[in-house]
């Protein structure tokens, strides 16, 4: 026990020492860059009055922030002035390669551009050359050009198409993406599995209570793929047309890309990848989503939010006490007193025929569904926070017609 104990405060200490040198290595690094990113970043401030340039981060680590802020940078800039130049750099891991490429295709993307980054930070009076990541759309600006930012090469279109016709699928046939989030990417991710996301886990959710919507939509004929880099466990289910992508040993980050973008509808549980299917304009189901407050009212989406419930009293949150209490950490839900609960497996099923439904067009709202659907943007628009998260709202965004007329309380009070 004591030599285990020696050998493992031995190895600690090497790995300390290893760290040490590598920051040391780092730092001189970034010193040795001075000599030449800070007169250029001197420079590039003097010209400012005739171009101005601007650098700015794409957090490359994590999917979904790495194809949001890419496309949200994308979509400015359409619209600045010919006399401003945009620069970007990537950090230092990469998630995902295939959308490296489609990045590199549309925006200015280099090393370099790190340095004077850091330098311009560093020297007072840079302001006006930084660019501030976004991830939301929320004036809808990429919508309402109603154009595709990152277009994919036709051999990247024939490779997955060639991937897609070997699992049996026909040209023309319709097919879903499913992506139901669990921690096991973030535990066990190479790029993350560092961090402590423990405080993520209230948006977790089993994947079995999806079967039942799973198998409604291949009995229609529908081709359904379950979507993941790592997940817990396989989906439980034999059906022909469903794929469980996430377990596929030829799956793919070319794939991971273009059944998102080109699926005729995405089941998620709002989990970075679901971007991907927003920037491509395909239509959104969103189950199991909390905070509510945090919609993505900007685009065509049904939503349908966990059940939030009150320790004391068993009553369920209206949807004011959602806005109220819309945190972003499970230790935060526990310290106020509410339980969690994921919807039901039918809950699920009625939300999935609902939502596909409105995407066949063969969906017709009540005089009461309109009118409810018209009091949850009330409520919501009456938010103190509203419009630091929300501005143009997409006609197709709504809350689940089918959930709020089947409930057992009055979500809208």
């Amino acid at each position: 026990m004591e030599k285990d104990v020696r050998a493992l405060a031995r190895k600690m200490s090497k790995n300390s020492r290893t760290h040490i040198f590598i920051r040391i290595i780092n730092k001189i690094k970034l010193l040795s860059t001075s000599f030449w990113a800070i007169p250029l970043v001197l420079i590039i401030r003097k010209l400012k009055p005739y171009c101005l340039v601007r650098f700015g981060i794409i957090d490359s680590t994590r999917i979904g922030h790495f194809n949001a802020q890419s496309v949200m940078y994308w979509t400015s800039l359409q619209e600045q002035p010919i006399n401003t130049v945009d620069l970007f750099w990537f950090s230092e891991k990469v998630s995902n390669r295939q959308w490296e490429r489609m990045a590199r295709r549309k925006l200015k993307i280099h090393w370099s551009v790190y340095y004077l980054d850091h330098w311009n930070k560093k020297i007072s009076g840079g302001q006006d050359h930084i660019l501030k990541p976004t991830t939301r759309d929320i004036q809808g600006k990429l919508k309402q050009m109603n154009v595709i930012p990152f277009e994919f090469l036709p051999e990247e279109v024939t490779q997955a198409k060639d991937w897609l016709r070997a699992q049996g699928w026909k040209d023309h046939e319709k097919f879903v993406c499913l992506l139901v989030r669990d921690s096991s990417y973030l535990q066990i991710s190479p790029l993350l599995k560092n961090e402590n996301w423990d405080y993520h886990s209230y948006r977790d959710t089993d994947i079995s209570d999806y079967v039942p919507a799973v198998e409604w939509l291949a009995g229609q004929g529908i081709w359904v793929l379950r979507m993941g880099s790592v997940m817990a466990k396989p989906i439980p289910t034999n059906h022909s047309r469903v794929i469980d992508y996430a377990f596929h040993l030829s799956k793919n980050e070319l794939l991971d890309i273009w059944l998102f973008a080109n699926c005729d509808l995405c089941i998620s549980t709002g989990s970075g990848l679901d971007s991907i299917t927003e920037f491509y304009n395909k239509p959104i189901l969103f189950v199991n989503f909390i905070p509510l407050s945090h919609i993505w009212s900007w685009c065509d989406s049904l939503n349908i939010p966990k059940h939030l419930f009150w320790k004391t009293t068993g009553k369920a949150l209206t949807w004011r006490e959602h806005l109220k209490h819309n945190y972003a950490r499970t230790d935060d839900y526990e310290k106020a007193g509410i339980i969690v609960k994921d919807l039901s497996s039918d809950e699920i099923l009625d939300a999935t025929k609902e939502c596909w439904q409105r995407v066949e067009d063969n969906w017709v709202d009540s005089l009461e569904d309109i009118q409810r659907q018209k009091k949850f943007w009330e409520i919501l628009k009456e938010w103190p926070d509203y419009t630091k998260r929300h501005d143009w709202i997409h006609p197709k965004c709504r809350i689940g017609a089918t959930w709020l007329k089947s409930n057992k309380y009055d979500f809208l009070i």
